[in-house]
């Protein structure tokens, strides 16, 4: 059974909302132990990609599809929203 997460985000008017993920599945679909940090080119990789090419990450080809696109949004957003000042 997936281990979920939960963290809270702004909305576009101000508003907190509650936002659940499974911890760990961008990392298993990248290819990545949970506990290396996935570098942050990677993340521009799959975002520039087209769904249905496959690009070489971590060693091994992977399928850009939907879903890997969609959770690397999100881990963005994250961090934007962890930044350190």
């Amino acid at each position: 059974m997936p281990e979920y997460e939960t963290v809270k985000l702004k909305n576009d008017e101000g508003k907190e909302e509650k936002v659940r993920f499974k911890k760990g599945a961008l990392h298993k679909q990248l290819g990545y132990p949970e506990n290396k940090t996935i570098p942050r080119n990677v993340f521009t990789r799959v975002q520039k990609a087209k769904e249905g090419t496959t690009l070489k990450i971590n060693g091994k080809d992977r399928k850009v599809t939907r879903l890997m696109k969609r959770r690397v949004n999100f881990a963005l957003v994250l961090m934007k929203g962890n930044k350190k000042k």
